[in-house]
């Protein structure tokens, strides 16, 4: 009896990953990604193109990058023991 619920069971949870499967193995290379500059968003009630965004956006990146390095030099030159180097 109870190989039999095992069996079942075991089928059962086979057919709904089968089921799924065809979108599982979906990747990267199947997104459709337009171009940036054919597409616009409204930021404050003003047209921004997509290219501007993803530049802003790569500009606060290496603004906060450099944030960090400087943070990182000044950690690095604090008096501190010589047993915590």
């Amino acid at each position: 009896m109870l190989n039999k619920k095992l069996w079942a069971w075991s089928v059962f949870l086979l057919g709904i990953l089968t089921i799924g499967a065809s979108s599982a193995f979906a990747g990267e290379a199947d997104i459709k990604i337009p171009d940036l500059n054919t597409v616009y968003f409204t930021i404050f009630s003003k047209q921004v193109s997509g290219l501007f965004l993803l530049y802003s956006g790569l500009g606060v990146c290496a603004i906060g990058a450099l944030f960090g390095l400087v943070q990182y030099q000044q950690t690095k030159s604090l008096p501190v023991h010589s047993s915590m180097r």
